[in-house]
């Protein structure tokens, strides 16, 4: 039997789906969370910053995906939100990355995001070369991250692969997208004239690739986008998801400057800029690595939403 793979914030909207894809392989995984998080069965709770705890863990890995962070934050963030993703997002991403160098873990799979690269795509999208652009807090935390693992893996030998999705759907998911997902074909929405293309990535196509990640062995020193294989304009993605429901769309078609401007107005400014301005991926990497992603758009979208592809 191989080594186990681990992974941390197994308990969250996407650990549950990696340690199930891991699962389907027969690769043993060890399912961590923190002391405060969730309770769920078969969950391993442990502080990343306790090395005497983590280390030993760790002695039975092979690789580790790490997927635990600070990300979606509740109507009164931290007011030092600075610190507040650092501490998480870098510091608790070192401390882990340092407990699987001493512990001899061969690979550390560090799920960063897209966000890195900007908050909008320029005409042909962002690809794997594209130079980064942070433009928030969670954004910096992960890209800073990035930087400080790359040297600290090349001096410790430990395997590297950096793994950048954009939203993230499915199930429940968290978040605004998550939100938009549940109103759509429920009630009238003002997004029926919006051009700007969005990637996303279905849930089970993104922990297919990180389980894709951890495994394969060419995979190791890469950094990958991942996204699902169609980018549709949000207006196509709403009338999908309104047709897998078998109801009326219900999009109003107001005209996108409009309707950044009243998000903008209404204190919503990040909104604003997810719903009306592209942001499309071209990943070449993964593409090169052999991995394509199992499910179709519509595929992911019924799976989110409960309803027949």
């Amino acid at each position: 039997m191989s080594r186990a793979i681990v992974v941390t914030g197994a308990a969250g909207f996407i650990g549950r789906f990696v340690v199930a894809a891991l699962r389907e392989r027969n690769i043993p995984v060890i399912a961590t969370g923190r002391p405060a998080g969730r309770e769920t069965t078969g969950v391993i709770p442990v502080a990343f910053d306790d090395q005497t705890a983590m280390v030993p863990l760790l002695r039975e890995a092979q690789a580790v995906i790490h997927l635990a962070a600070r990300a979606h934050v509740a109507a009164h963030p931290d007011p030092d939100a600075n610190r507040a993703f650092r501490d998480v997002n870098v510091q608790g991403t070192l401390d882990v990355a340092r407990a699987a160098a001493t512990a001899g873990v061969r690979r550390f799979v560090f799920v960063s995001s897209a966000g890195v690269l900007g908050a909008r795509s320029p005409p042909g999208g962002l690809s794997d070369e594209s130079p980064a652009a942070p433009y928030d807090a969670y954004t910096r935390s992960k890209l800073e991250a990035e930087t400080l693992l790359a040297p600290f893996a090349a001096e410790t030998g430990l395997e590297l692969v950096i793994v950048r999705p954009p939203v993230v759907y499915g199930p429940n998911a968290p978040g605004n997208f998550g939100r938009l997902l549940r109103w759509v074909g429920r009630v009238p929405l003002p997004l029926g004239a919006i051009s700007a293309r969005r990637s996303g990535t279905g849930v089970r196509n993104l922990a297919d690739f990180l389980a894709f990640a951890a495994i394969t062995e060419e995979a190791g020193g890469t950094v990958c986008l991942v996204s699902d294989p169609e980018t549709p304009t949000v207006t196509e993605l709403c009338r999908r998801v309104a047709t897998l429901r078998g109801r009326p769309g219900l999009l109003v078609p107001v005209s996108p400057a409009i309707l950044a401007f009243a998000l903008r107005l209404a204190g919503s400014r990040p909104d604003a800029r997810r719903l009306t301005e592209p942001f499309e991926l071209q990943p070449t990497v993964t593409m090169r690595l052999g991995w394509r992603p199992p499910y179709t758009l519509n595929d992911e979208l019924a799976f989110a939403v409960g309803a027949k592809a």
